[in-house]
């Protein structure tokens, strides 16, 4: 069994009742490990299940919240908006989801200058919490997927294209260890080398983090890098195995892509 094939099987055997996955087998099922496992079966049965679930947690007010109990907005809306759009789609997940995107943001206390004006921060965990980059970097995806794959009349190109502007400069102020996320909102980006030297040699550390070194891998894949073979795992972690299926030669990692909206890998 290649390692692909094993994390897919451990994926397709863990799926629990309601659709959903939690974070390890067995447990409560969870927005986020859902979206990953969701885009790494895409196209398969279960992929059909795991939307039932993930769309029953969208709010009146177009957000996501991280489990059924939860009534919380999180920046998981993303993930699923991102989904959405890699499914096709149409109903009002897309357009919802991506309105409350473009108006959440971080509240940062530092200040970021863009040609010396104030700037909108990046995206957060949760509202009013301190941005990040990875929240920031799948809010880019996903805002850039929806806009290119249907009409957001909510949405004004102008401030999308602003808000976008804000969240790359947001994200290019990032230490190094944040690499992966930064070349996953920076997809299309000329011009960083310094990126994909220190994100490759992350992912060559043996000290570097299993997701981290996953996510790494997922954002070099984006950017037509070659990749030797990822180690080998036993992790029953559903969420890394999920993100090192992506991130694999022959995974999805192209259904998060940031252009060309929906569609296969």
């Amino acid at each position: 069994m290649t390692y692909l094939q094993a994390r897919l099987d451990l994926l397709r055997r863990t799926q629990n009742p309601d659709g959903g996955w939690g974070y390890l087998p067995g447990k409560q099922s969870w927005l986020e490990p859902s979206v990953y496992a969701c885009l790494c079966l895409h196209g398969e049965p279960a992929a059909e299940r795991a939307w039932e679930y993930i769309a029953s947690l969208q709010n009146p007010d177009g957000s996501w919240r991280p489990a059924q109990e939860v009534r919380t907005s999180t920046w998981a809306t993303a993930l699923s908006v991102t989904l959405a759009v890699a499914r096709k789609d149409r109903g009002r997940a897309i357009e919802a989801g991506a309105a409350w995107l473009l108006e959440a943001q971080g509240a940062d206390p530092m200040t970021y200058r863009l040609s010396g004006q104030q700037v909108t921060k990046g995206w957060s965990w949760t509202l009013n919490s301190l941005s990040s980059a990875e929240p920031t970097a799948h809010a880019m995806v996903a805002l850039k997927k929806a806009s290119g794959y249907t009409n957001l009349p909510s949405i004004g190109p102008r401030n999308l294209a602003e808000r976008l502007k804000s969240a790359e400069m947001r994200l290019l102020a990032n230490k190094r260890e944040a690499a992966g996320f930064v070349l996953l909102g920076l997809q299309e980006r000329e011009g960083v080398d310094e990126w994909v030297e220190s994100a490759a040699a992350q992912v060559a550390e043996r000290q570097t983090p299993s997701l981290t070194r996953a996510w790494l891998r997922v954002a070099l894949r984006l950017r037509g890098e070659k990749l030797g073979a990822a180690p080998a795992s036993s992790s029953n972690d559903l969420m890394l195995s999920a993100v090192e299926a992506l991130g694999d030669e022959k995974g999805n990692y192209g259904l998060l892509r940031s252009s060309g909206g929906g569609g296969q890998a």
